[in-house]
Formats: structure tokens, sequence, C-alpha cells
């Protein structure tokens, strides 16, 4: 006789454990033991744990055991090793022969006599054969005098140029006006490094007047191998207490 399915009512053969229509389980079915499923979703965590503890465990437990005993070791070895680097440098130092000395020791003086600050001339190293010529062109002769205050232009453009001849740019900036005396090309630093290092000094060929606030200078001076024949207008101002120059026009 066949078996009907409770649940769809397929007929199925006689003793057959599943419908064959649904899959369900027949009455007839008798388990004979675990399914293939059930036994491996029942291994699978005592498969895992015991996995865990065969790998991770112990080798963190011996891990954790053999600690102590790493850092005695360490230190151990870190305590030799300096003890033989203190005996190694100690014996170094006390190799080292020091020089016997046979009679007391000279102590020499805090400070000694210098002498003279007076300028040698040819024992200056490094500065060029011009500004050693210009040294020697002005260390036996006096400073120009200070600039003082003068009404005639002309006159002033004179003595401006009279001490660019000695390389004196601090009294030739005095006859410039005072808001050029601090920096810029007619700062007294200025032209004493120009005026006082040339190979040939300037001299002066002529000053006149040629308006009432333009004076012409004619000059030479050398710097290089090539003389420089120089023309330059110079344009006066006349402040209180005299002329002095505001700017300077020149060819070189």
């Amino acid at each position: 006789m066949t078996e009907r399915c409770e649940h769809c009512g397929a007929a199925n053969r006689p003793r057959a454990n599943f419908c064959a229509g649904c899959a369900a389980k027949l009455p007839g079915f008798a388990a004979t033991g675990p399914s293939a499923l059930e036994l491996l979703d029942a291994t699978a965590p005592r498969a895992s744990a015991a996995a865990a503890r065969a790998d991770g465990a112990p080798g963190i437990q011996n891990d954790m055991a053999l600690l102590p005993r790493r850092l005695v070791v360490g230190g151990l070895l870190l305590a030799i090793g300096f003890m033989a680097w203190y005996l190694y440098v100690t014996r170094a130092v006390d190799a080292v022969a020091v020089p016997a000395r046979d009679g007391p020791i000279a102590l020499q003086p805090a400070f000694q006599a210098i002498g003279s600050l007076e300028p040698q001339l040819d024992a200056l190293p490094g500065v060029s054969a011009g500004a050693r010529a210009a040294a020697a062109r002005t260390a036996g002769t006096a400073r120009v005098a200070a600039a003082a205050p003068v009404d005639d232009a002309a006159e002033t453009v004179a003595r401006f140029y009279r001490a660019l001849s000695a390389g004196d740019g601090a009294t030739a900036a005095g006859y410039v006006t005072p808001a050029k005396r601090g920096q810029g090309p007619l700062s007294g630093a200025a032209m004493t490094a120009f005026y006082g290092g040339l190979a040939e000094p300037l001299a002066i060929r002529s000053v006149r007047q040629l308006e009432a606030e333009v004076v012409e200078a004619r000059y030479s001076y050398r710097a290089t191998r090539t003389l420089c024949e120089g023309r330059a207008l110079i344009t006066m101002e006349s402040p209180a207490p005299g002329a002095t120059i505001r700017s300077i026009s020149a060819n070189c």
C-alpha cells in the first residue's frame, strides 16, 4: 500500500521515509542516528575551541612565564657589558703617558704688553693694492677740516671734492643735504668705501657755477685700468646757514 503525505497528500512508495512531493517526513520515518548536518554543527565548536587551546593559550602562557627570566638575563648582559666598557676606558686613560716636569711650572702672565697700534700697511692681509695706496696717501696727512656752512655754492662743491680726493667720505657728507647723509651713494660710508680705495685718487680739474643752483665740477680718477675723466653737474640747496649739495649727475 502506498503512503500518503499528511502535508501535501502525495502518494509515496511503501515504507518511504520522506515525501516525494514536499520532502516532509512520512509517518513511517524512523531515525537511525544524527544526520550529517547535525554532526557537523555539533563537532565544529568543539574543534575550534580545541584548536584555540592547542595553538594560542599555551603559547601565551609560556611567553608570560618566560618573561621575568628573559628580563633578568637581559639585565645581567647589560651590566656585564657596561663593566667591560668601564674597565677598558679606565685602563686606556691610565696607559696615556704624562710627561714629567723637571722643574717648577712657570706661570704665564694673564696680560702681555703689545706693540703700538700704528697701522702697518705692508702687513695688512687681504687688502687690495689700491686700498693700501690710499691709506699710504692719507696716513701722514691731516684730515680735511670738518665741514662748515658755506654760503658760496662753488666753494661748497670745491670743499666736497677736496674731501673725496683724500678719501674722506665723512667730511664730504657734511656738505650734502642732511636728508641724504645717512644712507645712499652720498652717505659718508659709501663715499669712503669708493673714493678711499681708488687706484689713483680723485684730482679736481675745475669748479665753476653755471646757474644759481647748478655748479659744474671736472675731475679725474682711476678705479681700474681705465682713467675716468669726469664731469658732474651738482644741484644745490641754500638752506640757512649755508649751501648744501642736493644731487649730483656725473658721467663717471
